[in-house]
């Protein structure tokens, strides 16, 4: 796939998109404005950026904690979010979800999840039943690296289905040891 100049620029938009929003719903919590948790997704911004630029609208995703700036990412509306996160009945769940349980399946957005590692599970479902419906389209596990990887060891690569992790590692920001091995089908930490 050759990268274009019209491609970069999307990157570059959703980059920037979840970047504005991730700064302004932390100066929100900062000064006591949001109600909840918040749990930001700065410097994460490319990650999901460059994955949800490679999916289809209807390719399914999971997430974590921080699954504002996936939903961002995926086309997800500023405005419902951000009054998601405000716990108004505008939002994404009737503002009932907050910070860390968005959801919208309108977008393929299966939910974010509080749970260590709950997404894994649910986006596998989702990979196996786009096989068996035939649909063509594949569902993605977003995860943090601190996250229970062991979720990973769910015996599913005879299902040839297309399916993707993808982890993103805090351990490397903070600069400490740690070896990670991908492949097509695994990623494991050791």
């Amino acid at each position: 796939m050759e990268i274009t100049d019209e491609i970069l620029i999307d990157l570059y938009k959703r980059m920037v998109r979840v970047r504005l929003f991730e700064e302004e719903a932390g100066r929100l919590a900062e000064s006591a404005r949001l109600p909840g948790f918040l749990h930001l997704y700065v410097g994460e911004e490319a990650v999901a950026s460059g994955v949800c630029a490679a999916l289809e609208n209807q390719d399914q995703i999971t997430s974590t904690h921080r699954g504002h700036g996936h939903l961002l990412a995926k086309g997800g509306d500023f405005n419902r979010m951000m009054a998601e996160l405000m716990g108004k009945s505008t939002g994404y769940c009737n503002g009932k979800g907050g910070s860390m349980h968005i959801c919208d399946l309108d977008l393929a957005m299966l939910g974010a999840n509080g749970i260590v590692g709950a997404g894994v599970p649910i986006s596998v479902g989702a990979a196996y039943a786009n096989k068996l419906k035939k649909n063509g389209l594949i569902s993605v596990a977003f995860l943090e690296m601190e996250q229970q990887i062991s979720a990973l060891s769910m015996k599913q690569p005879t299902w040839q289905q297309p399916y993707l992790y993808q982890c993103f590692s805090f351990v490397r920001i903070m600069n400490t040891p740690n070896t990670v091995r991908e492949t097509r089908r695994w990623l494991l930490r050791t």
